[in-house]
């Protein structure tokens, strides 16, 4: 690591993910420049250089121009041509975005389409699927939070903490995750569900075991978008309920989603939310 980079963190008043997140861009943007230090380049120069990574995307560029910014105040150097790059940066992202969310509309399934898919897998006898769908559309769960196991012994929760567990007692689970994407900002996340046809799962995968490991898979994120409506995957699912929700102005289960996701709601609008 560069001094030009660890003298101003050093004197920076960043938090601890910030810090994380600058380190990765610093790194990350000292490869793309071969090493060469910020302090070597104009502002001129290092736009040109930037410009010329066409594959990468306009909100990553910006943030490793956040780095460039950093470094720069740091020595007292102008950084008036490249807040103006930022600028365009986020210009260029959202517009990229509208583009993408035209095109992503035809795949945007109904809440209906979804819950009768999770019906479906429950007729079946599909349990995992039934499982992963129902977390997933009812709670707007990531893939992550979906590597879990459920478990009829209490105890078998002490041994590790940085597991996801579904606990069966006999009138209700306890869903319990301590690793997911969000963690660090919001804690280990619990829900009760009472729901009987989900305790009735959760009973019968447990018949003859003390515990089920809920992904059977070395690939979490492929055997999860296999058992997904029409093959949409995580993010697709939870933009078609996002959707739904805002098209018929139901803020309040928006809200609810946000913290069972664990993300805050300017995150799901910025980052979900397909409008029209």
């Amino acid at each position: 690591m560069n001094d030009e980079f660890l003298n101003a963190i050093e004197k920076s008043e960043l938090s601890k993910n910030t810090i994380t997140t600058y380190t990765a861009n610093y790194k990350r943007l000292m490869g793309l420049l071969n090493d060469e230090p910020i302090l070597c380049f104009t502002e001129a120069r290092l736009i040109k250089r930037l410009k010329e990574l066409k594959d990468i995307p306009p909100m990553s560029i910006n943030g490793m121009v956040s780095v460039v910014m950093l470094i720069r105040r740091h020595n007292h150097l102008p950084t008036a041509k490249i807040e103006k790059y930022k600028i365009v940066l986020s210009k260029d992202h959202y517009q990229n975005k509208n583009i993408n969310n035209e095109e992503l509309k035809d795949k945007l399934v109904s809440v209906k389409e979804l819950y009768d898919h999770i019906q479906q897998s429950l007729k079946s006898e599909d349990y995992t699927t039934y499982i992963i769908n129902y977390l997933m559309v009812k709670y707007g769960l990531r893939n992550l939070d979906l590597n879990l196991e459920i478990v009829k012994d209490k105890s078998i929760m002490k041994d590790n903490k940085t597991a996801n567990y579904i606990y069966l007692t006999k009138k209700y689970v306890m869903f319990i995750i301590q690793t997911y994407k969000t963690r660090s900002v919001y804690g280990i996340k619990s829900f009760r569900i009472e729901d009987k046809d989900f305790i009735h799962v959760c009973k019968t995968l447990l018949a003859d075991t003390d515990r089920y490991k809920l992904i059977q898979s070395s690939n979490n994120n492929k055997f999860i978008q296999e058992r997904t409506l029409n093959n949409l995957g995580e993010g697709l699912v939870f933009k078609s309920v996002l959707h739904e929700l805002s098209a018929d102005g139901d803020i309040a289960s928006i809200k609810k989603l946000a913290v069972s996701r664990g993300t805050s709601l300017s995150v799901i609008f910025e980052d979900y939310h397909i409008e029209g």
